[in-house]
């Protein structure tokens, strides 16, 4: 049922990405790495909000500097943007073990 599952994720992908290339006219959609960092502190709760001019809300993920930290606020941070990391890549079925062990590497990687 899982591999399964993942076949329907996988066609679904598919045709996402098809329809974000038609939807994107012309735009290059990146993969950014810092893109992601930031999206994961602001999703553990780590961010500035500011209210513009024409009155839409936008969020900052704050800037984090572990060295400039006290020990208690690096864990808090920490324990939160793992926790969020972990609920997103991992939250999900895998087909294999090697699947698995492959995106918890990864995850690892990013809290090194």
């Amino acid at each position: 049922m899982t591999c399964q599952r993942n076949i329907l994720d996988a066609t679904l992908d598919a045709w996402l990405a098809r329809i974000e290339h038609q939807r994107a006219d012309g735009v290059v959609l990146v993969k950014s790495f810092e893109a992601y960092r930031k999206w994961a502190v602001m999703t553990a709760g780590f961010y500035d909000e500011f209210i513009l001019p024409d009155g839409t809300v936008r969020r900052e993920a704050h800037s984090i500097l572990f060295a400039s930290m006290s020990e208690d606020e690096f864990r808090q941070v920490y324990k939160a943007v793992l926790n969020v990391l972990w609920l997103h890549i991992l939250n999900r079925p895998f087909c294999t073990p090697q699947e698995a062990e492959n995106a918890a590497a990864q995850l690892w990687e990013y809290a090194a």
